[in-house]
């Protein structure tokens, strides 16, 4: 029974066929095929692999040259170039993805050998399509194997996520907390300002009544100067004008120098409000370019 090298016409798998026989059976896809096509298949592409010498472009149509790129890729694993290995399986993948352990050493590639983790959750959405890629292609022996590994890596994966999205959420709500805490302190600063300055308006007012009356009694009396001087009162301008005028004078000028003030504290107490409102707007834009930095941080996820 001499066995010649072939390739199934389904889907392309390297066989080892019995020549005297019509027909067989690929033991890869299950695809009923004739012999003759099948060797024809392996020659055809014997020629076209002598045509086109260049490593990136050739199809792999023996076991060694299967095996040789098989090797190399393991060698890189072991040596931790991780970028090679996936090069190397990849290239597999493309000439022979019938065989399960380009796709499996793709997986393993990207994760590190199962050490490493993705840098994003697209990351290990591709690792689940390579292994979906193994299960479709491996056999049942090896599968059982392969399953307990990846198992073992997407626990080591989803553990790894919640607690890295546990740790955003922690430092979102801590940012949160640091800005809400400094509202806080600002909206007390600004309700005490404002009761002062409902003070300083209260007293306003009251200085402002002292000053008017003050006024009006001074110009009485020097508007109604020779009224009061045809009364009966003796000495009444003595009295009158040297010391009734010279107090009600010095009060009225205390009484205005006291709203002045009033006024200046007012001021001043209106513009430590609108400083206050522009520290709240600054501290806005500063709480959201942290979150900002931190949601940049996590992207990932």
């Amino acid at each position: 029974m001499p066995l010649v090298p072939a390739i199934c016409t389904q889907c392309g798998a390297l066989l080892e066929v019995d020549s005297l026989k019509e027909a067989a059976v690929c033991s890869h896809c299950n695809t009923p095929f004739v012999t003759e096509k099948a060797i024809h298949n392996y020659n055809v592409s014997n020629v076209t692999q002598i045509q086109n010498l260049q490593a990136d472009s050739v199809i792999l149509n023996d076991t060694t040259s299967i095996e040789n790129r098989i090797r190399a890729g393991e060698t890189f694993l072991k040596l931790e170039d991780f970028q090679a290995a996936s090069e190397t399986f990849q290239k597999l993948t493309q000439e022979c993805p019938y065989d399960y352990r380009g796709w499996w050493g793709r997986l393993r590639a990207e994760t590190e050998n199962f050490k490493g983790y993705m840098n994003h959750s697209s990351d290990f959405n591709l690792i689940c399509e390579f292994y979906e890629n193994v299960k479709k292609t491996a056999d049942h022996n090896s599968l059982a194997e392969i399953d307990l590994l990846f198992d073992k890596y997407q626990q080591y994966w989803n553990d790894y996520y919640n607690r890295i999205t546990n740790e955003k959420n922690l430092e979102l709500s801590c940012c949160d907390k640091e800005y809400n805490q400094k509202f806080e302190d600002l909206y007390l600063n600004k309700e005490e300002l404002k009761k002062e300055l409902d003070r300083e308006e209260k007293r306003y007012n009251k200085r402002l009544i002292i000053y008017f009356v003050s006024a009006g009694i001074i110009f009485s009396v020097i508007l109604g100067y020779p009224f009061w001087k045809s009364l009966p009162i003796d000495n009444y301008e003595i009295y009158c004008l040297k010391y009734g005028g010279p107090v009600l004078i010095i009060f009225g000028i205390i009484s205005e120098k006291l709203v002045i003030a009033n006024r200046r504290e007012s001021g001043r107490l209106m513009t430590k409000l609108g400083e206050l409102d522009r520290m709240y707007e600054n501290l806005k834009e500063e709480q959201v370019k942290k979150r900002k930095e931190i949601e940049k941080k996590y992207s990932w996820l």
